[in-house]
């Protein structure tokens, strides 16, 4: 993805914050008394030490799971030489008891096992297009009391301020389609997976989010606007059909 806006470049941006908080610190230091400017500059240095470390965990999970999916993805092409399974990707359908199972007995049929793994799965992917937000205890569907709206807008949660006018792109997950400069994404949730598809949207709207949802924080963090909480918003929205979002009301407007 070409990035042709250095306010969206991450390595630009990360420069420039760094160079406006240690700004912001010499101004503060230069208001204080001699022992504050001291603890304030300890502080500073601190966080500017460790305060990078918070993800370290998070970033060797991440390091372990990708060495396990490689390791489980060799097995499953061994598999698949053998005939066994027909794509190395069916392996994460079978459990490590399967693997183990399997490894013991050439003569248990991967296939049906998988068939079996995958029958509920199937049955969701047929019957179910998208889960609802709250089930309670009892198997019931909660929903939120419908908004009063007037005709030819949506409205729901502003998250992040700014106005801006653009074509709709609905997306189910990250890699359906490109994003272009200028288009508003849409989407029924998002994480971290998504991020990239920022850069270019003009505008991020959400069927389910919050305040501290990822989708909501990036949205603050780029300065694009973003309203979240419209029910039904992905059945509402098809690509191309231009809209005007207002983050700071939390009202979209169908412009065609």
């Amino acid at each position: 993805m070409s990035v042709d806006d250095e306010d969206f470049n991450p390595e630009a941006v990360h420069r420039r914050q760094v160079e406006e908080r240690r700004r912001a610190c010499e101004e503060l230091k230069s208001r204080l008394g001699w022992f504050r400017r001291i603890l304030l500059q300890r502080i500073h240095r601190i966080i500017e030490l460790f305060a990078g470390t918070r993800d370290t965990p998070k970033y060797h999970i991440v390091l372990f799971n990708y060495a396990f999916r490689q390791r489980v993805l060799i097995e499953g092409q061994h598999l698949v030489r053998e005939g066994r399974l027909d794509a190395a990707e069916d392996v994460f359908d079978l459990t490590l008891h399967d693997l183990e199972a399997a490894a013991n007995n050439p003569s248990i049929d991967l296939l049906k096992v998988r068939e079996e793994r995958t029958r509920f799965l199937k049955i969701l992917k047929t019957q179910v297009t998208e889960f609802p937000n709250v089930i309670d205890s009892r198997g019931r569907i909660l929903r939120p009391p419908p908004r009063k709206e007037k005709a030819g807008e949506m409205s729901g949660m502003a998250i992040s301020p700014g106005m801006v006018t653009g074509p709709v792109k609905v997306l189910r997950n990250p890699h359906e389609k490109s994003v272009n400069k200028g288009d508003v994404l849409v989407a029924y949730t998002t994480d971290p997976g998504w991020t990239p598809l920022f850069v270019n949207a003009a505008a991020v709207l959400l069927e389910v989010g919050g305040v501290l949802q990822h989708g909501a924080v990036i949205a603050r963090e780029y300065g694009k606007p973003c309203v979240v909480g419209i029910d039904g918003l992905m059945t509402k929205l098809n690509d191309g059909q231009r809209v005007e979002v207002d983050g700071t009301a939390g009202v979209i407007r169908l412009l065609s």
